[in-house]
């Protein structure tokens, strides 16, 4: 392959790997959709989120006071809750039809995720071809995809920051760019943590010197931001900000988001390797020059954010999605970016490595994704059956029950007592929370039950439960009885208080 011009090679090589991706992301899909109405987690702490989804449903405002039971934090802003709540409101569904509402909410935000990728990189010039790169890049990535269906914000605040980045990029006009400003808020409304975006949009106001603009831009987003935060507090008798706030501690170490980033760096080499060769080789008009700038500042925020342990890949998927657009653009401009010819071809090397490698993996896994779609509806009745057999011994326990698992504790329908015993005990580290009423009830063996993901002699630092929790708990209960969920790949292990 000739180094300096390899356009027709490189053609037939983004050919190869766009039908590499259709595969795979087909593949994925199939499985994926199978799955929207798993009766369990499909990802970690989808549970904690359901809490508030349901209170929505039922009429109940999803943040309360958690210095009294229920212990239970919604830790996200008011649209992430509202919107598919008052859907699951309006069709009456039960607990898994709503879970199914909140998923469906992600799976469509996630496939507009790709449809702004096509955008965006179209907007900045470039052809059909490698948008379509850009966009299957993203819908097969193998970063955190059991994202795409949980309910969780991200995506829906993902998608909602490139459709402000592209209508900001698209319409050079004090209305576009107030649009762009006004689908930002709305990011922030669906998580916390979607500012990088507004950060950019701003910057780039300042360094076109339209002071006014960028000044009114900011002022309005504070505005909305903070008339909404004025209107939840009040309808939530001051419970919403302790809810958003309270859970997010301070810096902890390096050595983790160091490690986060090696970890997401080999699972999506072709988003995020992409987006920093971008960053380093592509040049071109002001829009290019504003993704790049956006690929950095929101690759620099999710470093920031994961400086403490336990925090998920997820902090990675807007810099992986403005990383789709820069792979894209980079393989668009092949033939006349200048230098760094080396890196490209070994960003495009491990491209095509973990293209092939996840199609592969997915190929071979298939006869178990379609065991999984063809036997539905027989893999769903037998879920029922389990549940029903663990709600039925559960009936046997009396009230309160301090379960370790979050989906657990709203999936019973006994009396909720605490949804997330991790966040209580970061709140507690940082003096939010007072747990001193909890071990209270430990101690003298209050709880009729307590249901733990694990046996209460295990510990380590991914647990729900806290070691201080565990040491009292060691010493008042015994275990009874186990209690295994396949198809959530759950065991329960159920203690009661010992005999005095």
């Amino acid at each position: 392959m000739n180094i300096q011009r390899p356009a027709g090679e490189l053609r037939k090589v983004t050919w190869c790997l766009v039908v590499c991706l259709v595969v795979s992301t087909a593949l994925w899909e199939a499985r994926s959709i199978s799955s929207l109405d798993l009766d369990g987690e499909t990802a970690l702490s989808e549970g904690v989120t359901l809490y508030g989804l349901t209170q929505v449903r039922e009429g109940r405002c999803p943040y309360g006071n958690f210095s009294v039971p229920p212990y239970a934090v919604s830790p996200y802003p008011p649209l992430m809750y509202y919107l598919p709540g008052w859907c699951a409101r309006g069709l009456k569904t039960g607990p898994v039809g709503t879970l199914v509402i909140g998923r469906l909410f992600t799976w469509v935000a996630w496939g507009g995720i790709a449809v702004m990728i096509w955008l965006v990189v179209r907007q900045a010039g470039g052809g059909r071809l490698v948008a379509a790169f850009g966009m299957l890049l993203w819908l097969a990535g193998n970063l955190t995809p059991e994202y795409a269906i949980a309910f969780r914000p991200d995506a829906a605040a993902l998608f909602l920051s490139l459709s402000g980045v592209w209508l900001y990029c698209r319409c050079d006009s004090g209305w576009g760019r107030a649009g762009a400003m006004g689908l930002l808020v709305l990011a922030f409304l669906c998580k916390q943590t979607a500012t990088a975006a507004l950060l950019v949009v701003l910057w780039e106001e300042c360094r076109q010197k339209r002071w006014g603009e960028a000044v009114a831009l900011a002022a309005g987003w504070a505005a909305v931001v903070g008339g909404t935060t004025v209107l939840t507090q009040w309808l939530s008798h001051g419970a919403f900000l302790p809810n958003v706030t309270g859970w997010l501690s301070l810096f902890t170490e390096w050595r983790w988001p160091v490690t986060m980033l090696l970890a997401v760096l080999a699972l999506h080499p072709g988003s995020l390797l992409g987006g920093i060769v971008g960053l380093t080789c592509l040049t071109g008009d002001k829009t290019t020059t504003f993704l790049k700038r956006y690929f950095g500042v929101a690759l620099v925020f999710a470093f920031v954010r994961t400086t403490n342990p336990g925090t998920a890949p997820s902090h990675y998927l807007e810099p992986a999605a403005v990383g789709c657009v820069l792979a894209a653009l980079l393989l668009d401009r092949w033939a006349v970016v200048r230098g760094g010819q080396w890196l490209r071809f070994t960003w495009l090397g491990l491209t095509c490595g973990a293209v092939v490698l996840t199609l592969g993996q997915r190929v071979m896994r298939w006869p178990i994704y379609e065991r999984e779609i063809v036997h539905h509806r027989a893999m769903r009745a037998a879920q029922v059956q389990a549940w029903e057999h663990l709600l039925a011994a559960m009936r046997a326990w009396s009230d309160p029950l301090l379960i370790e698992d979050p989906y657990l504790t709203l999936r019973c329908g006994r009396p909720v007592y605490l949804t997330d015993a991790s966040a209580l005990a970061v709140m507690q580290e940082h003096g939010r929370f007072d747990d001193a009423a909890v071990c209270r009830q430990i101690t003298t063996g209050a709880f009729g039950a307590i249901v733990a993901l694990r046996p209460l002699d295990q510990s380590d630092r991914w647990r729900f439960f806290p070691e201080r929790w565990l040491t009292l708990m060691r010493a008042r209960y015994r275990l009874a009885a186990t209690y295994r969920l396949a198809h959530c790949d759950r065991t329960y292990y159920v203690y009661i208080p010992q005999a005095r």
